[in-house]
């Protein structure tokens, strides 16, 4: 889709984060605040969804169409290709709106080209246990990493590298190929159409070939996946239902597709009172057949 520029020689000052509209609420706001205050010298840009949509539309107008057929209830998995693009396109540092640094950047970032790539910290009684450890990505990449898949609440990239070359190719193809009537919903179809499962698969076959560095996000560079103490505040933040519990098509049905979709839940509206019946009715008799 797209062409691979020389590397420019230096990783761009720039920071990049997102949030659906600029009425952010004041944790986030602090947030900000402090990492403008450790990166003395750093560009930084905020976006919200239409700044994103106008960005896209001047600099990727082939993958509008793409960004576009996400329901816009996903905010999350549109986020996850605007980033790729982001990055692709200036280079820099990408990092969740709910995602902080603790150290100065230029103190935990080298100056010249280079592309950052971090597993989480998953192993048994660590912070984040059994992180990232999917097996229904397996399957699809013979040489899915054994600490399971890279971290992309953050990037640190040059302009132009291969590996979101790729990445942005990947999205596009999941987002022609999902079925909206057997495609994966919520959390789980947002991690692998858009997200860190399918940023994974896009890094990994071309690791051999293309220059790159795995560190600790906390340990050596001083990132913090939440600056949140309360975890819940991040998904009570925004003023639509958290992706994670949607039940409906990542992408949005079109044409003879939605016609499909249609009857596909006028089904599932008709039966669910059944399947709640007979679940019930089976309760009881359980319940009976022990007491009796």
């Amino acid at each position: 889709m797209f062409e691979v520029d020389k590397l420019h020689g230096w990783l761009p000052k720039i920071i990049h984060q997102t949030y659906p509209d600029r009425k952010l609420p004041s944790f986030y706001q602090q947030n900000i605040t402090r990492i403008k205050q450790l990166s003395p010298g750093w560009d930084y840009r905020f976006y919200d969804d239409r700044d994103i949509e106008n960005y896209i539309a001047r600099h990727f107008p082939e993958v509008l169409n793409y960004y576009n057929r996400i329901d816009a209830r996903y905010g999350a998995a549109r986020a996850d290709l605007f980033r790729y693009l982001v990055i692709y396109n200036e280079g820099g540092i990408y990092l969740d709106i709910k995602s902080t640094v603790t150290r100065p950047l230029n103190e935990v970032l080298p100056a010249k080209e280079t592309y950052l790539l971090s597993h989480w910290d998953n192993g048994p009684g660590n912070m984040y246990e059994d992180y990232g450890l999917w097996d229904c990505a397996v399957d699809k990449l013979e040489s899915w990493p054994e600490r399971g898949e890279f971290q992309q609440w953050y990037i640190v990239s040059p302009p132009r590298h291969p590996f979101l070359q790729k990445t942005i190719e990947r999205v596009c193809h999941n987002i022609d190929r999902y079925c909206l009537l057997t495609g994966e919903v919520g959390r789980i179809g947002v991690l692998k159409l858009t997200g860190p499962i399918a940023y994974t698969q896009a890094v990994v076959p071309l690791m051999d070939r293309v220059d790159h560095s795995i560190v600790d996000a906390k340990v050596d560079l001083g990132f913090c996946y939440s600056c949140l103490q309360e975890p819940r505040l991040h998904k009570r933040s925004f003023r639509h239902k958290h992706y994670s519990r949607l039940k409906s098509p990542i992408i949005k049905p079109m044409g003879m597709a939605k016609i499909a979709y249609f009857f596909k839940a006028l089904v599932r509206y008709l039966v669910t009172p059944f399947q709640r019946l007979k679940k019930s009715l089976l309760k009881r008799l359980k319940r009976w057949t022990v007491s009796g």
